[in-house]
Formats: structure tokens, C-alpha cells, sequence
């Protein structure tokens, strides 16, 4: 699965109102130059875990990645 996209680290500061300021103070890009922030971390290789899978106590998205660390390859 697609991840969200937030992922500006940033601090919070309690304003003197109580309320709180929340700001990036940085990014993170990818080592091809792309942006994650608004666009997430799109996956080599989509799984869709099945309902029967969850229900059997499987996990074909953990399976899927641990396949992946085994071999060294994405399968597309």
C-alpha cells in the first residue's frame, strides 16, 4: 500500500495562549530526488491482502516483504 505522504519531521511549541504551533524543519527526499511529502512512499510491488488471508491468521503484505528480503528481489 501507498503511505500517506506526511512525513515532514516537525516540532510543536506551546504558544502562550495554550494553543500549539506545529512546523516542518525539514524533508525527505528519496535518493532519486523525489519528494515523500504529499506523495508517499509508492511500493516496487502491490499486494492486496485478501480477506480469507486476515480471517486464516495470515499476512500476505508481511509475507510479500519477508520473500523480498530472502531473495533480494522485487517480483513485478
Amino acid at each position: 500500500m501507498q503511505t500517506a505522504g506526511g512525513a515532514l519531521p516537525a516540532v510543536l511549541e506551546r504558544l502562550p495562549g495554550g494553543d500549539v504551533l506545529q512546523y516542518a524543519i525539514g524533508d525527505f527526499v528519496t535518493a532519486t530526488g523525489q519528494r515523500i511529502e504529499g506523495r508517499g512512499v509508492v511500493p516496487d510491488q502491490i499486494v492486496e491482502p485478501k480477506r480469507d488471508d486476515l480471517l486464516a491468521g495470515r499476512d500476505p503484505i508481511l509475507d510479500a516483504a519477508l520473500d523480498w528480503i530472502v531473495k533480494g528481489t522485487v517480483a513485478r
